[in-house]
This record gives structure tokens, sequence and C-alpha cells, in this order.
């Protein structure tokens, strides 16, 4: 017999389904409002229509997500944790990137941001009225944050991070002027213009971090 006491047995097997299950409605549900935010406005979407098009009752959404906010925050922190991986090779780096590399990684980004942009705009939009939104919004970002900072310090350390530098101030600046200008600038910018806007925002960071260093000078006279 199975001791009640062996989360090996049958009820760790019960509890490992009913995550299973748990896991599977999120992704059903994550992936029908992902579709459906591309014509219709967060504001708009409604929890009968998610669950008539998920194909879930009411309750088990409700069981899921107590409420649309956390909805949005939980869709929000799949996106954030994707750029977690687009931002790997510059803030996991203890070496400097070359200016293509860090263009590079600012491009895949923005795509990134592009491809969830109404997702995107909706967590910006309802963190001005709810407030929940606000702070599940400011905690992502805190994160990336501090991870940005620690490889400023690095850079610091190494000499190719500008010594002038506040490295968790800066790295707040950046990052939010990075949100601000994806969501004002671009959109429906023709390729041409997004290229130039790409390229403007390498050499805003680029300036930021490395004038006045050795990753600033041409690579025959470091």
């Amino acid at each position: 017999m199975v001791s009640v006491t062996d989360r090996g047995g049958w009820l760790g097997g019960n509890a490992r389904a009913a995550a299973s299950r748990r896991a599977l409605t999120h992704r059903k549900v994550f992936r029908t409002v992902d579709r459906l935010l591309k014509d219709t406005p967060f504001a708009d979407l409604t929890v009968e229509r998610i669950c008539q098009e998920t194909g879930i009752a009411r309750s088990t959404f409700y069981n899921h997500f107590p409420d649309q906010a956390t909805l949005l925050i939980e869709l929000a922190e799949d996106v954030f944790a994707a750029s977690h991986d687009v931002v790997s090779p510059w803030w996991d780096a203890d070496h400097q990137l070359t200016r293509d590399e860090l263009a590079a990684v600012l491009t895949a980004v923005a795509a990134l941001y592009e491809r969830h942009r109404p997702l995107l705009v909706a967590l910006s939009d309802a963190g001005g009225v709810e407030p929940t939104v606000r702070a599940g919004f400011a905690r992502m970002f805190d994160v990336h944050i501090m991870r940005f900072a620690d490889y400023l310090r690095r850079g610091q350390e190494h000499g190719f991070v500008a010594s002038r530098i506040h490295p968790e101030q800066t790295a707040g600046w950046i990052i939010w002027m990075i949100e601000r200008g994806l969501y004002q600038l671009f959109g429906d910018e023709k390729s041409g213009e997004r290229e130039r806007l790409s390229e403007a925002l390498t050499d805003v960071v680029w300036g930021t971090l490395h004038s006045g260093t050795r990753a600033d000078l041409p690579p025959d006279s470091r």
C-alpha cells in the first residue's frame, strides 16, 4: 500500500497531473488572448469572450485568474521571460560587444516588442489606471534594471563601460527609454524608418555606455 505521506506515490502523481492541466489551460488562454488582442483592445476583451474562444467555463477561468489584471500580468511575464533570453548575449557578457553585436541585440528587442505590441501596449495603458497592473509592470522592469546594472558594474570593472556613469540609475533610464521609445515611435512605420530608429537607438546606448572607453576606439587602436 502507498503511504498517504509518500509524495512520490499517487498523491505526487495527482499533483503533477493537476499542475499539467493547469499549465495546459494557461497556454490555451494565453494563445487565445494573444490572438484576440490583434484586433480587440484589452479593455474591450470580456471574460465571456475569452472563455468562448478558449472553450473553458467561466468558473475555470476564475479558478486560474482571479481577475483580468492578473491575466494581463501573467501574459506579460511570459514576454518578459522571453526578453531575458533576447538580451542575454549582451547582459551576461563579461567582455565588450562590438557595435554591430549591440545593434543586433537591440534589433531583436524591438522585434520581440513588435510581436507582442498589443499585449505590451495594453499592459502599459492599464498600468495607468489599475494599481495591480502598475505594480506588476514596475516589478518586471525592476528585474531588468537590476540585471542590466550588474552588467554595467562588470563593464566598469573590465574597463569597457564608462566609469563616470551610475550603473543602477543609468540602467533605469535606458530601460524605460527603450520601452517608451518602442511604444511611441515604433508601430506602422515603414521598414526604412524602423531601421533608422534602430540605428539611432544603438547610437544613444553606445554613446552613453562606451564614450571615452577603449570600446569606443577603432579596433586597431585598442
